[in-house]
């Protein structure tokens, strides 16, 4: 029998790095409910920042509802991937606009989620001790269904090590 442990540390006590080490943050297309300190720290303190998709879109909602947006250190994701069915054009244009990396991502055998994290290897050389990803379960099931496969394949993604 296989058994897949999936730890969740406690992550906001002032020390991120000294508990998960070098790691990346990835948005995806759900709204951000996380309380913003939380997602300023998280933003701020990563090795790299990425959105899946519509993921962009919720991203540059949530910054334009931060009361102080000074509080971040970095405003635009390092980069956007995606088949880009789901992100507003303009959104795209705004990123292009301020040097955002853009990867199209087009297969349709994989979700947004498993090929933003299979990028995120692609452009740390899987150097990261983790992933941190911003994401709620919406109430559907496909989806839950769906993040939880990913979940379960990302030792295939980022190798066994």
């Amino acid at each position: 029998m296989v058994v897949t442990v999936w730890k969740v540390p406690k992550l906001f006590n002032g020390h991120i790095n000294d508990v998960i080490g070098r790691f990346a943050v990835l948005i995806l297309n759900r709204p951000i409910n996380i309380p913003a300190k939380y997602v300023v720290e998280l933003w701020n303190k990563a090795c790299l920042r990425a959105t899946a998709d519509g993921g962009t879109d919720r991203w540059y909602k949530f910054v334009s509802l931060l009361k102080c947006q000074s509080e971040l250190k970095q405003m635009h994701p390092d980069f956007v991937s995606g088949d880009f069915d789901s992100i507003k054009p303009e959104t795209l244009s705004k990123c292009k606009d301020n040097g955002v990396t853009i990867i199209p991502t087009p297969d349709q055998d994989k979700t947004d989620f498993t090929k933003a994290l299979e990028e995120i290897v692609k452009v740390t050389r899987n150097e990261l001790d983790s992933v941190i990803v911003i994401v709620e379960d919406s109430g559907r099931l496909d989806h839950i269904m769906s993040n939880l496969n990913t979940l379960y394949t990302t030792s295939e993604i980022f190798g066994s090590s």
